[in-house]
This record gives C-alpha cells, sequence and structure tokens, in this order.
C-alpha cells in the first residue's frame, strides 16, 4: 500500500546564506541538525527556527527511543515545515516529521494509526552516503 510520494528537487547553492534565503528559513521552521554542521554554518546567521540536534537523542542509527523523543519535542511546537542537516541518520529522524499526528514509532510501524504527509521536508545531506 502506498502512504505517500516524496518528489525529489536537487539544488546547489554557492553558499549556506543562499540557501536560507532562497527558503526563508524561520520561526516555523523545525531543524533536526548535526551540531557540529549546524554550528559552523548555520548559527552565525542566528536564524529564528526552532532547532534540536540530533545528539540530544542519542548515538548512532536511530532507534524507536530516540525517534519517539524528537517525535514529543516537535509535538511541542507549531513549526509547519522540517529541514534536515545532516547525515544519514538525521536525515531518517526528520522524516518521520511529516506525518500529520503525533504517535510512537510502534504505531507506525505496526500500522496501528493512519498515517498522512501534512508537512514539507527538506533535506540537506551533509555527507554522500557509503
Amino acid at each position: 500500500m502506498k502512504i505517500f510520494q516524496q518528489k525529489s528537487r536537487i539544488q546547489k547553492f554557492e553558499d549556506v546564506r543562499q540557501f536560507v534565503e532562497e527558503y526563508q528559513l524561520g520561526k516555523d521552521d523545525f531543524i533536526l541538525a548535526s551540531k557540529s554542521i549546524y554550528e559552523r554554518y548555520f548559527a552565525p546567521l542566528s536564524l529564528e527556527a526552532h532547532v534540536v540536534y540530533k545528539s540530544q537523542y542519542g548515538k548512532g542509527e536511530p532507534t524507536d527511543a530516540m525517534v519517539d523523543g524528537l517525535m514529543e519535542d516537535f509535538a511541542k511546537t507549531q513549526c509547519k515545515r522540517i529541514v534536515a542537516i545532516g547525515g544519514g541518520a538525521v536525515i531518517d529522524m526528520a522524516k518521520i516529521l511529516v506525518l500529520e499526528g503525533t504517535y510512537k514509532t510502534e504505531d507506525i510501524f505496526l500500522r496501528k494509526v493512519p498515517l498522512k504527509k501534512a508537512r514539507p521536508l527538506i533535506a540537506v545531506p551533509t555527507t554522500c552516503g557509503a
């Protein structure tokens, strides 16, 4: 069963400021990022976005507990868009935030709840994969 489809659009920017201006990142954005990347390139721009770091939730590949914690924190915001800045684990964790509603990962993966995409995701990969 197809739940939703995400069509990718790949863009290239000269620098971070150009990206931020193009997408008008601000208070309605929820940014999940790798701390070192965000602090080096994005923090100097003093964005008004809600920013959390993957490391706040744990190390390594995402676990149910890490994702549940992220979803809890996201639910406390009124953000309308998700921005993932980092490697594969950051982007994987952010993907679940596009869904409408508030759930536990178990509910989602066991399909105990209806799944519907409710908000856009902007992924800024900082690694090329293996």
